[in-house]
């Protein structure tokens, strides 16, 4: 079974909504492949990718949901893809994937029942 919700529910005053809808999607599971693809972020934020999001999801809201996913116990495996470093600006495509990598290494290690 296939879930999803629309970039244009993820917005910052879509929060809640957003928030259950992760719980409710964690509630299913045992364990947690977590994929980012680069390419919903603001192409502020993320320049660096092939094909920018038209409207986008903005890294609140990503960062928000890397760390729910962490805390939960249940993220086993997660990767960051579409990175295109020859058309990243400044770095920040790669910066912010970084930040996102950081978030959940940092949100897991505060989760109950984690080593």
């Amino acid at each position: 079974m296939v879930r999803y919700l629309p970039d244009t529910g993820c917005g910052l005053l879509d929060l809640p909504r957003t928030e259950k809808f992760v719980d409710d999607f964690l509630a299913s599971c045992e364990v947690v492949h977590l994929s980012i693809d680069l390419d919903v972020l603001p192409a502020a934020v993320a320049p660096g990718v092939s094909a920018p999001a038209a409207y986008s999801v903005q890294m609140d809201v990503i960062e928000r949901v890397c760390a729910k996913e962490a805390a939960s116990g249940k993220l086993a495996v997660c990767d960051i893809a579409e990175l295109n470093p020859d058309l990243d600006v400044g770095r920040r495509t790669a910066r912010a994937g970084a930040r996102l990598i950081h978030r959940m290494v940092t949100s897991r290690s505060t989760a109950p029942g984690t080593v």
